[in-house]
C-alpha cells in the first residue's frame, strides 16, 4: 500500500516573503474595494496569517438625503393632486423637523422612491367603514365598536329581508290571480272592453310593484356586501389582536389577510411607496410618515405611540425619541 507523507502546515521559508507581500496587496486592494462598496455589504472580519485581525464595518447605512418623486395620482380618492403633494411634503417635514436634518429631496441624482396612490378594494372598504362612522383601528375598543355595528346591521338586515320575502309572496299571489283572470277570458274569446281595461291597469300596477321589489332586492344585496366586508374586517382585527372569537361569515367574499393602508417596496423594478387607503388628508399624511420611515430603513416596533408601530395604519402615532435613535443607528452621520 502506498504511504502518504504527513501534512506539513508550515510555511515554505523560501517563499514566505512573497506570500506576505501578496497578502498585503490583497488587504490593500480589498480595503479600497470595501471603501467603495461598504454600504451594500454585510459586516465582515478578516483574519490573515501574520497580520492583526481587521473588522470592516460594511453594514448598509442610509444615504441622505433620500431622493423621491410624487408618482401616480388617482382622483377616485376624492382629494386633489395638490392635497396629495401637500401631504407628502408634510410627512417629509415631520421627519426633518424631528431629526434636524434634510432627509429627503426631490432633485437628487440617485434613483428616486416613487410615491403613488393606488385605488382599489382597500379604499372602497375604508370609505364603507367611514360611512358607518367606523375606522380601521387596531384596538379592542375599535373591535367592539365594529362588532356592535355588525350585529346591529345584521339584525336590521334580517328584519328587512323577512319583510321583502313577505312582499314577494304577496306579489306572486297577485300575479297568479292576474294570470288566472287573463286565462279565463282567453278561454272565452277575449275580455269585454271594461274588463280588458281593468286587466291592463292591474298589469301596470304589478309591473310597478315588480320594479319596487327589484330595487329592494338590490338594496338587500348591498347590505349583504357590507355585512360580508364587516365580517372580514372583524376577522382581521381579531387575528391582529389575538382575540379568541369565532370567525365571522364573510359569505365567501375575498378579504385581505391584513390591514395595509400603504407599503414600501424595493425590488428589481425600483423603489416605491404605494398608498392604498386613507379616510382624509390628515390620515394620508400619517400613513405617508410611516412608509417614509421604512424608506429610511426603519422597521416596525412594539411602541404603540411610535409612528413605526407594527399595527400603525394612520392612527395619529408620532415620531418619538426611539424612532430617531433607531434612525441614528441606520444613519451614523445623523447628529
Amino acid at each position: 500500500m502506498k504511504k502518504h507523507a504527513p501534512f506539513d502546515n508550515t510555511y515554505n521559508k523560501k517563499g514566505s516573503a512573497g506570500i506576505f507581500l501578496l497578502l498585503i496587496l490583497m488587504v490593500a486592494g480589498g480595503a479600497i474595494w470595501f471603501a467603495k462598496n461598504r454600504d451594500d455589504l454585510p459586516t465582515v472580519k478578516l483574519e490573515l496569517p501574520g497580520l492583526p485581525a481587521i473588522t470592516l464595518s460594511t453594514a448598509r447605512t442610509c444615504k441622505l438625503p433620500v431622493t423621491y418623486k410624487v408618482g401616480k395620482y388617482d382622483e377616485r380618492f376624492k382629494i386633489s393632486e395638490a392635497t396629495f403633494r401637500r401631504s407628502v411634503t408634510e410627512a417629509i417635514n415631520r421627519w426633518q423637523k424631528e431629526s434636524g436634518t434634510e432627509m429627503f429631496t426631490e432633485s437628487g441624482t440617485r434613483e428616486p422612491i416613487r410615491i403613488n396612490l393606488v385605488f382599489g378594494e382597500r379604499q372602497r372598504e375604508t370609505e364603507m367603514l367611514a360611512s358607518l362612522g367606523l375606522s380601521i383601528d387596531q384596538s379592542k375598543a375599535s373591535f367592539e365598536k365594529t362588532r356592535k355595528t355588525y350585529e346591529s346591521l345584521k339584525t336590521a338586515y334580517a328584519s328587512t329581508a323577512a319583510a321583502y320575502e313577505r312582499s314577494v309572496e304577496n306579489f306572486e299571489a297577485l300575479q297568479q290571480a292576474h294570470n288566472d283572470r287573463i286565462a279565463y277570458w282567453n278561454e272565452r274569446g277575449g275580455a269585454p272592453k271594461k274588463e280588458f281595461e281593468a286587466l291592463k291597469s292591474a298589469e301596470e300596477t304589478l309591473q310597478a310593484q315588480s320594479n319596487t321589489l327589484e330595487e329592494r332586492r338590490q338594496a338587500l344585496n348591498k347590505e349583504v356586501a357590507t355585512l360580508n366586508q364587516l365580517a372580514g374586517v372583524l376577522n382581521q382585527m381579531a387575528k391582529q389582536l389575538n382575540l379568541e372569537v369565532e370567525q365571522y361569515n364573510t359569505g365567501g367574499a375575498g378579504v385581505r389577510n391584513e390591514f395595509e393602508a400603504g407599503v414600501y417596496q424595493e425590488d428589481g423594478s425600483g423603489k416605491r411607496i404605494n398608498i392604498y387607503a386613507f379616510e382624509n388628508a390628515d390620515k394620508l399624511t400619517d400613513v405617508l410618515t410611516h412608509e417614509l420611515g421604512h424608506a429610511l430603513g426603519l422597521e416596525h416596533n412594539d411602541n404603540a405611540a411610535s409612528v413605526m408601530y407594527r399595527l400603525n395604519e394612520g392612527q395619529n402615532q408620532k415620531i418619538v425619541s426611539s424612532d430617531i435613535a433607531a434612525l441614528k443607528v441606520k444613519c451614523p452621520d445623523l447628529k
